[in-house]
């Protein structure tokens, strides 16, 4: 999903997302909105790409800057800036059988000392280092279930979709609904069904569901 779509209809709808805007219409940092002027770490992310490819964590205006300028002019509406959000990225997966919504776990991942966010490598687990999993329980997660729920049907959603977001001081900052999760045993999605349903399960479950006949 078009990340900045995806920011703009969730903040009109009263969700917490990142400040930020598209590339194009950042020039001189000095004009820049008081929010990115005001943020120490910010964030350069493709607006349509998926596994974290491309972001780009910066430390300063000035370096924000000069990764915008080395952006293609005709290039940058593919491209937003935005402020850095402390804290564990989350998911939470959620998909409907019959009229029944069935949600998942909402899961955390603390990452590795001295990694800022969890990038494509930590998400397939390429290297030696692992961002480690764990389950929020109730009642904290209560809100991002109930978020899940609700931003399911006003999306118009279908199949099976992983909403992610940054768990800020117990806050859930939304970053993109994921409509096309990558599905694997170990996968983010799958973590969120790990406690109700088997791998197996959860494919002839998710995807039986959007067949009219086929789930008994």
């Amino acid at each position: 999903m078009n990340k900045e779509i995806f920011v703009s209809l969730l903040r009109d709808f009263g969700y917490p997302v990142p400040h930020g805007c598209l590339v194009t219409s950042l020039s001189d940092p000095q004009s820049w909105p008081r929010k990115l002027q005001q943020s120490r770490i910010l964030v350069l992310k493709p607006i349509n790409e998926g596994n974290s490819l491309g972001i780009k964590i910066l430390d300063s205006q000035t370096a924000a800057a000069e990764a915008i300028a080395g952006i293609e002019p005709n290039d940058r509406s593919r491209w937003r800036l935005e402020e850095f959000i402390e804290g564990p990225f989350g998911t939470i997966g959620i998909f409907q059988v019959g009229t029944e919504l069935i949600v998942g776990d909402v899961v955390l991942f603390y990452l590795p000392e001295g990694r800022r966010f969890y990038d494509n490598g930590l998400k397939l687990k390429l290297g030696d280092e692992r961002a480690t999993p764990s389950i929020l329980h109730l009642p904290a997660a209560e809100r991002i279930r109930d978020d899940a729920l609700r931003l399911y049907r006003q999306l118009s959603c279908k199949g099976l979709v992983r909403f992610d977001f940054i768990y800020n001081d117990g806050t859930p900052v939304y970053l993109e609904a994921n409509t096309i999760p990558g599905l694997y045993p170990g996968s983010n999605v799958a973590l969120s069904f790990e406690s109700r349903f088997s791998f197996e399960d959860l494919l002839i479950l998710s995807t039986a569901a959007q067949i009219p006949g086929q789930l008994k």
